[in-house]
């Protein structure tokens, strides 16, 4: 689809003649024509008509200096940060396993006095658990449909210096 047929797309959905965008737009009725039925157009004048549809003209890459789109490089991004995430939660899983009943409760009172809202709360919940219930939970993509990146923001082990992210 070229930018014409997008233009007459959007023109014909909103319900306006090409005079009306024309005139909204600032350009001539002949010009609006001209594109609409494929003819060159000037980026300025693009972006006149289609701000006045409502819409903006973005430039984007094709592909970066890897080679990559941009679409490619969000996914490999996600993915990367999903991995580092995943690390996280298995580091916590391994620490729970070296972590006496005790110490958890001092993570817990830790939780209580250092973290404030909503994290600690969640914290405070999964703290609670016996272990083995700890270890599902960090298994789980979740915890209380809350995503374990932004869990981990307030993570009360770190805070109560008994684990790390080496």
């Amino acid at each position: 689809m070229d930018l014409g047929q997008i233009i007459s797309g959007e023109r014909e959905k909103l319900g306006l003649s090409q005079r009306a965008l024309a005139d909204k737009a600032g350009i001539r009725q002949a010009t609006l024509s001209s594109i609409e039925n494929g003819g060159d157009v000037k980026i300025g004048t693009a972006r006149r008509i289609l701000l006045a549809l409502g819409m903006d003209l973005a430039v984007l890459p094709v592909n970066n200096v890897r080679g990559k789109s941009p679409a490619a490089e969000r996914k490999i991004e996600i993915e990367r940060v999903r991995g580092h995430f995943k690390m996280r939660r298995q580091k916590l899983r391994g620490l729970l396993d070296s972590l006496s009943v005790t110490q958890i409760r001092l993570v817990r009172e830790i939780n209580q006095k250092a973290n404030a809202g909503y994290l600690a709360e969640l914290w405070e919940d999964f703290l609670r658990l016996d272990k083995s219930s700890m270890k599902r939970a960090l298994d789980s993509e979740r915890f209380h449909d809350m995503a374990w990146q932004s869990l981990f923001q307030a993570n009360p082990f770190i805070v109560a210096g008994v684990g790390s992210w080496d």
